[in-house]
């Protein structure tokens, strides 16, 4: 694993330079605690913050506040191997985090660097706390946020998500224009389906019963769709040539396929045919 941040903070640790002022949101320092379990914990969190921001390296066994290099390289005990230290993290996290753990050797000192990727989704410790990395800071990890980074990873699907609409609040105009769309793509099975079954059958209907976010936009009326999605548009523009002003412009926030048929027939509209001449009589 990478530790070139850490290996050049480790180069100036007590030259004059305190450990706490290398610290980066990349870099942290800890000394070891008064009792193996205490210092489980302690690294669980420091991880644990690191894994849900950018990742991460702990240098275990410097003292932070220390100016002179041989009280700044307190080292670590062997008591903790790098073995016992995987499986103590491992223990204290959810979902478990298996960190790199690399016992190294600086001015004849042991020190441990546990190192850790940005994770794939939302870690805490073993009390349920979930904190991500700032600066040099642990800030609190919300749940809102963390479902904001999992949409933006593409981990979570939004429009699986229960709207909490009805589906007698759907518009039956909508019905059938989505039953029309299945008639033609070849899906007669689908298309005579009842309401429910229908929607059953597209995995429109969460589990609590209510339509899926995308239900609504498939299946809501305009001022459904503006209380359920209020940030749900389209828009579209045509200029004549790059850089002229345009001269057509079509806003709205009509359902899906309504939506995809309007704008499929504005483009038809204005699209144009230029015959081409080349060499040899092609035309």
């Amino acid at each position: 694993m990478d530790h070139q941040e850490a290996w050049k903070a480790l180069a100036i640790v007590g030259n004059g330079v305190a450990a706490d002022a290398l610290e980066t949101e990349r870099v942290d320092f800890k000394l070891v605690a008064d009792s193996q379990k205490s210092t489980y914990n302690l690294l669980a969190d420091a991880l644990v913050c690191f894994v849900n921001a950018r990742g991460g390296t702990v240098v275990l066994g410097v003292d932070d506040k220390a100016t002179n290099r041989q009280h700044a390289l307190r080292g670590v005990p062997a008591c903790y191997s790098v073995d016992s230290i995987r499986k103590g993290i491992f223990d204290r996290t959810r979902p478990p985090i298996t960190p790199f753990v690399d016992d190294v050797s600086v001015d004849g000192v042991r020190l441990i660097l546990i190192t850790v990727p940005e994770g794939v989704m939302p870690h805490s410790n073993a009390a349920g706390l979930s904190t991500r990395r700032l600066g040099k800071e642990c800030l609190p990890y919300p749940p809102d946020q963390q479902r904001e980074v999992m949409i933006a990873r593409g981990q979570v699907d939004w429009s699986a998500d229960s709207s909490g609409v009805d589906l007698s609040d759907l518009s039956a105009i909508e019905f059938e224009r989505l039953r029309h769309t299945l008639f033609i793509g070849g899906r007669d099975n689908l298309a005579d389906l009842p309401n429910k079954a229908l929607l059953e059958s597209l995995r429109l209907i969460a589990s609590d019963g209510s339509v899926t976010n995308a239900g609504v936009l498939l299946l809501g009326e305009e001022s459904l769709i503006s209380r359920v999605v209020p940030g749900y548009g389209y828009s579209y523009q045509f200029r004549p040539t790059l850089g002229s002003e345009a001269t057509g412009r079509i806003r709205g926030n009509r359902p899906l396929i309504a939506a995809i048929q309007i704008l499929t027939e504005a483009i038809e509209t204005r699209r144009e045919i230029h015959p081409l001449n080349l060499a040899g009589g092609v035309h």
